[in-house]
């Protein structure tokens, strides 16, 4: 994958960060509906970049010939799956429509939360996009991770307001 198309990537999501922060700036919506839609939205936007930094550039990049670049691409690897993993935990806890009461605390969450993909961004075109293109080793990369199944559990969340079980 082109790094300029990672760059589109990272251009849409930053985009929908805000989107997402002017969404919660204000007062609770009444409808739950619109706000799913935008969640979806954004929620498929960062896996599916996920997917892509995992298959195209991480994985291969942890069998760089670069010591100090498959190094960073493991330790890389290892933080986006953690941002992953917050984001679900994130989505599960807020499934639904937060209660006018619990609002304050859904943006202070949702507002670190987008924070730390921002950062994770920033992080990705500083670190590891840096050392493009990979200059592979006859080693095999690391399995896989499956992203697209966090999407249809995260999905199932958003749009029924329950957590997965």
């Amino acid at each position: 994958m082109p790094k300029q198309a990672l760059l589109d990537d990272h251009a849409r999501i930053m985009a929908a960060v805000d989107a997402n922060l002017r969404m919660i700036s204000g007062p609770r919506p009444d409808n739950f509906d619109a706000m799913a839609g935008r969640r979806w939205t954004f929620a498929r936007e960062f896996l599916l970049h996920c997917a892509r930094d995992d298959a195209q550039i991480l994985r291969p990049m942890t069998t760089d010939r670069r010591p100090n670049v498959a190094a960073d691409a493991v330790r890389s690897r290892a933080d986006l799956a953690e941002l992953v993993e917050a984001f679900k935990a994130h989505v599960q806890r807020w499934a639904g429509l937060a209660g006018e009461a619990e609002w304050p605390t859904y943006t202070r969450a949702t507002t670190a939360l987008m924070a730390r993909i921002r950062d994770r961004l920033f992080a990705e075109e500083r670190g590891v996009y840096s050392y493009l293109p990979v200059q592979p080793s006859p080693r095999a990369p690391l399995a896989p991770a499956n992203y697209a199944q966090e999407a249809w559990a995260i999905r199932e969340a958003i749009f029924t307001g329950k957590a997965p079980a």
